[in-house]
């Protein structure tokens, strides 16, 4: 009948609980152990037993529904900085490898800290910033950047080596264009775009060109608004007589081209049958005696 007791442990603070019950609290300042509901309550113990888990309690001499245990991957390590879980020993650390860290990785630490020598930097970042960030970055110098990717020659401030920072540094003539990100690209504008391969548009995603979609890509031209996307992928002044109006100067579209009509047939096939070409423009027939004319 003693067995089916529960044993209660008083507590001053959490430190005084084992991990199994590791929360101390109470009413009426009667402070005993009891379950942990969450990793924070475990973590203000010290990173040793990090995880709150019914699996670590110990229900059968407390009732704990949650105790605290080791880690078993870096998804229970959320506090305190210390965000890597150390399988071997089941502590949250600050690191494990230089991957963990802005800077380096302390292997006898666990902790990070300032690069001293190029030698603590790895090959994609071979450069120790000892003297101001601390951080292994890729480059010094343009050199360092040529002899890790010769498609990225360009050592920038920020210690990271990019393919421009000027259009003169894009060799590529089918990438003339950098961006500040320092990316050599198709285009920026769609000025800078060819009418000629049937691309016009600069894909601002992209900074690719390529052919016009509908007559949204065109607005920005007042003589090629119209979009022919079924053949030649280019803004063109129009595809159908109505694309140049019936009172413009040149109502008919000859070849994507507004032109002067030349027959009445031009005018009446979009303009109506009372519509006829007078000196190359459409007129409309205001009476019988002009319909005979």
């Amino acid at each position: 009948m003693i067995n089916d007791i529960k044993a209660v442990i008083n507590c001053g603070t959490s430190t005084d609980c084992p991990q199994t019950v590791p929360s101390c609290g109470g009413d009426n300042g009667v402070n005993v152990c009891g379950s942990c509901t969450d990793n924070s309550q475990c973590y203000l113990r010290g990173p040793e037993f990090p995880i709150c888990d019914i699996s670590y309690a110990d229900n059968a001499n407390t009732g704990s529904s949650g105790g605290c245990g080791p880690c078993t991957d870096s998804l229970g390590c959320t506090s305190l900085g210390l965000l890597t879980c150390d399988t071997e020993s089941g502590t949250c650390v600050e690191c494990l490898t230089d991957d963990d860290c802005d800077q380096v990785c302390d292997a006898e630490t666990q902790t990070c800290r300032a690069c001293i020598s190029n030698s603590e930097c790895g090959d994609d970042s071979p450069i120790c910033d000892s003297l101001n960030t601390g951080q292994c970055l890729p480059c010094a110098t343009n050199t360092d950047c040529a002899n890790i990717n010769p498609f990225l020659p360009i050592c920038v401030t920020s210690g990271s080596c990019v393919a421009c920072t000027s259009d003169s540094q894009c060799t590529f003539t089918s990438q003339p264009i950098c961006l500040n990100t320092g990316a050599c690209v198709e285009c920026l504008l769609d000025t800078q775009c060819s009418t000629v391969t049937g691309t016009p548009i600069c894909d601002a995603s992209t900074n690719k060109c390529r052919k016009c979609a509908s007559n949204n890509d065109c607005i920005g031209s007042a003589t090629t608004p119209v979009c022919d996307n079924l053949v030649s992928g280019n803004c063109v002044p129009c595809l159908v007589n109505t694309d140049c109006g019936s009172k413009s100067s040149t109502p008919i579209c000859l070849a994507n081209t507004c032109s002067q009509c030349q027959t009445n047939s031009q005018c009446q096939s979009s303009y109506g049958i009372h519509s006829r070409c007078k000196n190359g423009f459409c007129k409309k027939r205001r009476n019988s005696r002009e319909a005979a004319l």
